[in-house]
């Protein structure tokens, strides 16, 4: 009963935009292509780094294989890296300028992040580590997602020189490439051997398949078939899974400012 009466207030609120303004039905329809680069931002956050002296097996390079293991809780912050995002969304023009649209498009999101204050045992005592340190790649991540923006509303300002559009985006992973495990090798047997003399296994970095949010960009039209647009994502729930080797893992939101250009090609 709640599911149909919320049907009913969401079809009377939207009534008055879809009245019939005296135009052709085809000439409601637009199509948009954008493409542009993307900048992914991510909090601060805690997590666990599991640090391992030597792997018993050779090949089997997980935390259950170590000969000793520690755990430590690490800090960590993040810079972005340049993606890219291609797309497009398909317009339904309603009276007073709102317009509704339905998009869909690849994006790659990049960031790259450190973590500090990891311990490390060793004959002498324990001491905190950088991963960086260690190797430099640590926390390089690129994510490859199938963007979805379902009913986004748009309203034309200054005749239709600018536009502003607010809706949900729903984000689908195809493809990640996180380096969240770190080996080191001290001599060109254990190399050989693929047994690491140590190993970090970071809980950071077992994606989630699905993540949600909301969208708001903001267009400006350079010429008839030409706009400059820009929009920002913010997710709600968390690009990492809830737990990993048996830890909980901290609640990560990003923040994606994409920004690059729309073409109307039925403009030309």
């Amino acid at each position: 009963m709640k599911k149909f009466v919320l049907t009913l207030a969401v079809y009377f609120a939207l009534a008055p935009l879809f009245a019939q303004s005296g135009s052709n039905v085809s000439d409601r329809f637009d199509v948009q292509v954008n493409v542009g680069a993307t900048f992914t931002f991510i909090p601060e956050f805690r997590n666990y780094v599991f640090a391992a002296n030597g792997m018993v097996v050779p090949g089997y390079i997980h935390p259950s294989n170590a000969r000793s293991l520690s755990v430590s809780e690490g800090s960590s912050s993040s810079k972005s890296r340049m993606g890219w995002f291609a797309g497009a969304e398909v317009y339904y023009r309603l009276p007073r300028n709102y317009a509704i649209s339905v998009g869909a498009g690849v994006k790659k999101m990049r960031f790259d992040y450190n973590t500090t204050g990891v311990g490390q045992s060793t004959e002498s005592g324990t001491y905190t580590v950088n991963m960086d340190d260690i190797n430099a790649r640590f926390g390089k991540t690129d994510l490859l997602y199938l963007q979805v923006t379902p009913i986004n509303v748009s309203k034309q300002f200054l005749g239709t020189k600018l536009t502003l559009q607010a809706g949900p985006v729903l984000d689908f992973l195809l493809n990640d490439e996180t380096v969240n495990t770190v080996v080191v090798y001290y001599t060109s047997e254990a190399y050989a051997e693929n047994r690491p003399d140590e190993a970090f296994f970071d809980t950071i970095g077992d994606m989630r398949k699905f993540i949600w949010g909301a969208n708001l960009s903001a267009s400006w039209k350079v010429a008839a078939p030409v706009s400059i647009k820009v929009s920002a994502q913010y997710y709600f729930n968390s690009l990492y899974k809830d737990k990993a080797y048996d830890l909980d893992v901290e609640k990560v939101s990003p923040f994606v400012l994409q920004a690059g250009v729309s073409l109307s090609p039925f403009a030309f």
